[in-house]
């Protein structure tokens, strides 16, 4: 048990470092992306803006985008030609801001214009080195015939525009932005995956310490219901035994009945405890063989037409032949006897019990279905956890002690299988098993 819980431990902490490391490197790199299509769709703003082509002013030109004194009537000839009223700048400063001219001279772009019926009117490939004017005519119709104004194709951020010539579709080469993107994207996932991996290594580590209180607490436990068992079942065998001589020298009466039934009731709570804390040992293990399901099935329940008449209650059971099985038969008998105990013990009166036992591939499923007053439609997996009581004033008078249901899933475990329990309606519960 301990073992299973520090897996599930590391288990939680690495999906929760997996969730965190994912939503903070998607965000990242969607906050990336959404950049680099901003940038690019900047550039088709100016790029439109300039009717299809950047415009660059005459002159020499520095390294750092500035450009030299010499060109001073070049520049005063540039915005007299674009019509800039702002005031005249300082030399060797790009109208539109250094910056935004860096960005132009880097920018490789085409465009192809077409008229109404698609024909090409004008291809202009002459600031791009990687496309010819055949590729730059492809792209064009291929969009015009899809009808689409504005987007991405392959490393392209296009638009479409309405000029008076036609439709001009505007093509700007993303290649090395989303180079640049894609190599953030590698790189984030790989530091992911080592944080991950780091993660996962230290919870490993620390995860025994983590789980070492609630280890030596259940270790504790185990030994207190051991030991407690033993030292309860001495007293029980005691009063049992002295019940009986009294019952020998003044006769049976309803009070020595009532200290045969509470001993039993103690020794049955025991003996399950015991079992329980057996099983979950991983050092146990159940003793397997070949045996008929069928056989057994049918001669556990025969016990229980004569009971459940006695309490006004209607048992029937539908069990297939030759059915068998590999597995402990002896706790496999258990597990039939506490589900018609349980069907019995909590069915409405007048009620109907049903048990089932057929193959279904290479499956062999049991049920027991009963009639209850009411119960929450839907699924009850919580009734095998240990002492859950959902009603305790009907425990108290059934003598229940919930925890015959958790042997059950103990059992049923140990043999690789399943157990479940379920409503279809609101006035009956289904126990399944899958062998």
């Amino acid at each position: 048990m301990i073992k299973s819980l520090r897996r599930r431990f590391t288990a939680i902490a690495m999906c929760v470092t997996f969730a965190v490391l994912t939503l903070l490197m998607g965000v990242v790199n969607i906050a990336n992306y959404a950049e680099t299509v901003k940038s690019a769709n900047a550039l088709l703003d100016r790029l439109e803006s300039f009717g299809g082509e950047f415009p660059t002013p005459q002159g020499k030109m520095f390294s750092d985008g500035t450009l030299s004194e010499d060109t001073e009537d070049a520049e005063d000839e540039f915005e007299e030609q674009y019509e800039i009223d702002e005031p005249k700048k300082p030399m060797g400063e790009f109208p539109f801001g250094n910056d935004n001219l860096g960005a132009h001279m880097d920018t490789r772009y085409f465009t192809v214009t077409l008229n109404s019926d698609g024909n090409v009117g004008l291809v202009n490939v002459k600031n791009i080195m990687t496309v010819t004017s055949d590729e730059a005519e492809a792209y064009a119709a291929q969009l015009f015939k899809a009808a689409k104004t504005d987007g991405r194709l392959g490393n392209f951020r296009y638009r479409a525009v309405e000029t008076d010539g036609g439709t001009m579709y505007m093509f700007i080469d993303c290649t090395q932005r989303i180079e640049t993107f894609q190599a953030f994207l590698r790189a984030s996932v790989l530091v992911s995956a080592i944080g991950l991996a780091l993660v996962f290594i230290l919870v490993l580590i620390f995860s025994g310490a983590a789980v070492k209180p609630i280890a030596e607490s259940y270790e504790k436990q185990k030994r207190f219901i051991t030991d407690a068992s033993h030292e309860i079942k001495t007293p029980l065998t005691i009063i049992d035994a002295n019940t009986e001589i009294l019952e020998m020298e003044n006769g049976e009466n309803e009070w020595t009945g009532s200290i045969k039934h509470q001993v039993q009731r103690l020794t049955d709570l025991t003996d399950k405890l015991v079992f329980l804390t057996r099983m979950d040992e991983k050092s146990t293990r159940l003793t397997m063989a070949e045996f008929s399901l069928s056989n057994a099935v049918e001669e556990t329940a025969e016990p229980y037409y004569t009971l459940a008449g006695s309490k006004g209650k209607t048992f029937t059971a539908e069990i297939e032949d030759g059915i068998s099985c590999l597995g402990s038969e002896e706790n496999i008998r258990r597990v039939i006897t506490l589900l018609l105990d349980n069907a019995v013990k909590y069915s409405s009166e007048g009620g109907n019990i049903v048990l089932k036992l057929f193959s279904s591939g290479k499956n062999r499923i049991i049920t027991v279905y009963n009639d209850v007053d009411s119960i929450e439609k839907g699924k009850h997996n919580e009734y095998f956890e240990r002492f859950y009581r959902s009603d305790e004033s009907r425990n108290s008078e059934t003598g229940g002690h919930g925890i015959g249901l958790s042997v059950v899933r103990s059992i049923v475990t140990a043999h690789k299988g399943k157990i479940s329990a379920y409503s279809e309606d609101d006035h009956s519960i289904v126990f399944k098993m899958t062998l």
